[in-house]
């Protein structure tokens, strides 16, 4: 008979319990230091794209200032432009046509995508004119402030466009003002005109829980963006002054 070696485990390659257990204790905190990557960690990387979006359309808006008498679209002053409904705009019956203020300053946006939030579902176009033109309002994530102007701030020039006055009911539906975008129609072209003023006091004024689970971004008429709660946004909209006409998509 073949004698069978057995060969002793060393004692410097074996774990022993103390070991596993530290092993086990610093795999568990990886992965719970890694879950939020795989679960709500999402969240957050799509804010902050939108805060950059919405940092390109302050810093767009302000050049095509720069060179048209240091105003914005709707407060500039045009001739002969019919594909502009300027008039439409400043007398807020253009809420239809309030994604041609984007389209007019494209050459400093550059690309499409960036009116639209990364947390939206709206379409992207793949190019700023007949594409652009076909989808309307329907390819823009932001409103705009009708009477933004560079001299006050503080003024909203542009944000998330779900703002809406919550229902007793939540948030639900496609219809403004109560619905999943609030003042924003989510369907349909027409976009919609509303003034913030009325609802300064009013705690239903908030954002919806569409895009960044009842938070918003808005740039202001100085090109800087913060990010609000929805009390904030009404404390906000207190210091726009006469500006609180808001187009929105």
């Amino acid at each position: 008979m073949k004698a069978h070696l057995s060969l002793p485990l060393r004692a410097d390659v074996a774990f022993t319990l103390l070991e596993l257990m530290l092993v086990t204790f610093v795999v568990g905190m990886l992965f719970l230091l890694l879950l939020p990557v795989h679960t709500g960690g999402r969240a957050k990387p799509q804010q902050i794209n939108c805060v950059n979006n919405l940092k390109q359309v302050g810093l767009s808006f302000r050049l095509w200032g720069g060179d048209n008498g240091e105003k914005y679209p709707i407060l500039a002053t045009f001739t002969n432009d019919t594909s502009f409904q300027q008039m439409a705009l400043k007398n807020g019956s253009g809420a239809a046509y309030m994604y041609q203020v984007f389209q007019l300053i494209s050459n400093e946006l550059g690309t499409p995508k960036i009116v639209v939030c990364p947390a939206d579902d709206r379409h992207i176009a793949t190019n700023f004119n007949g594409d652009f033109e076909a989808l309307a309002n329907t390819a823009v994530s932001y409103f705009t402030g009708k009477d933004a102007d560079e001299t006050n701030p503080q003024q909203f020039l542009a944000g998330d466009r779900n703002i809406g006055v919550m229902p007793a009911g939540g948030w639900s539906g496609n219809d403004p003002d109560g619905g999943v975008t609030g003042f924003s129609p989510n369907t349909g072209k027409g976009g919609s005109y509303r003034s913030l003023a009325i609802y300064t006091n009013d705690t239903r004024l908030q954002w919806t829980d569409k895009l960044h689970k009842a938070k918003g971004n808005v740039t202001l008429s100085d090109g800087s963006v913060q990010q609000m709660s929805s009390s904030a946004m009404r404390r906000a909209a207190v210091n726009t002054v006469d500006a609180t006409w808001l187009y929105f998509p």
